[in-house]
């Protein structure tokens, strides 16, 4: 923990002396720190873009990965999410310890409240950091369950994100919010459902917005980066 820590804050403050606002962007300084933290901790695959000012000012690869090569997005695209959210509270339409129950109660009114009431108190701070009390990714994972209940009816692409959480709010939450750390995709799928409700807009489209300036497809590699 401490050897990623100090890493951590190494890559912090090079990537603020690299950003000196009175200077051109000096990315060597970044990639040193990247390429020493991935050969110390035996990071196979890591890559990076940095965006100065609106524009693409660097991207690399690190380990067996270069700055061309094309990725499964997987749960990166939380962190799209996270900074739509992030987006969203700074403009003041929302705040940390807004309640599901609240942002989404034209949702709930639609299509019914989560069968554990408890939800309705969840906080976005908690889905931020995976302690919401939904469950992980085991076995039962609300997520999957509901999925393979849903595709058993209809293709994936007739399944919209309103009936996908439908689905999954048919789940109670496993212990109470705040409590613990427990990764779960549930939070973040909450979190787009949030995104959605509060902005009117698919989440797709928002996170091609000026609001987010972020943006993301199934696969991420360099034309990707360019628009992050």
């Amino acid at each position: 923990m401490k050897v990623v820590v100090t890493a951590l804050v190494g890559l912090i403050a090079a990537a603020q002396l690299a950003l000196a606002a009175d200077s051109p962007p000096r990315m060597p300084v970044l990639d040193a720190v990247l390429r020493d933290f991935a050969g110390q901790n035996g990071v196979a695959y890591a890559n990076l873009a940095v965006v100065h000012d609106g524009r693409l000012v660097h991207d690399a690869g690190y380990g067996r990965s270069d700055q061309d090569e094309q990725i499964l997005i997987g749960s990166l695209s939380k962190a799209v999410t996270a900074a739509c959210i992030a987006a969203l509270v700074q403009q003041g339409r929302m705040h940390l310890d807004s309640r599901l129950g609240d942002l989404l109660s034209g949702y709930f009114k639609t299509y019914g409240d989560p069968r554990d009431s408890d939800a309705l108190a969840v906080t976005v701070r908690n889905l931020l950091i995976h302690r919401s009390g939904f469950e992980n990714n085991g076995r039962n994972d609300p997520m999957v369950q509901s999925m393979v209940t849903l595709l058993n009816k209809k293709p994936i692409s007739e399944i919209s994100l309103a009936e996908f959480m439908k689905e999954i709010y048919r789940y109670s939450l496993i212990r109470k919010q705040g409590i613990l750390y427990d990764y779960s995709n549930v939070d973040y799928l909450t979190l787009s459902l949030v995104v959605e409700s509060v902005t009117g807009r698919a989440i797709r489209l928002r996170t091609n917005s000026a609001t987010c300036s972020s943006s993301s497809g199934p696969r991420c590699g360099r034309n990707a980066k360019r628009m992050l």
